[in-house]
């Protein structure tokens, strides 16, 4: 299984926001959605097709994990807490 260890934060430092590559859209012609890129979680190593990834957040933190790989954000995705591998 991968190592999932690059982590990187997407902060602009100008505004002090966390986004990258916002996207808005209509979906099915009712629905407007839009998708904000806080965190980019990559490998160095060789990836499976189907990573098994789980995520969970609470008021102040938020729990991503990929595989065998865990790391604990803060609430604004602007700090790394915990990253741990099994």
């Amino acid at each position: 299984m991968a190592t999932w260890s690059d982590v990187e934060l997407l902060t602009n430092e100008d505004t002090n926001t966390v986004r990258l590559d916002s996207v808005s859209g209509e979906e099915n012609g009712s629905g407007l959605y839009q998708v904000d890129t806080l965190v980019k979680i990559s490998s160095a190593d060789k990836v499976p097709a189907d990573p098994r990834l789980l995520s969970f957040g609470a008021s102040n933190w938020s729990i991503v994990v990929i595989d065998k790989t865990v790391i604990l954000f803060d609430q604004s995705y602007q700090t790394i807490l915990l990253l741990l591998h099994f």
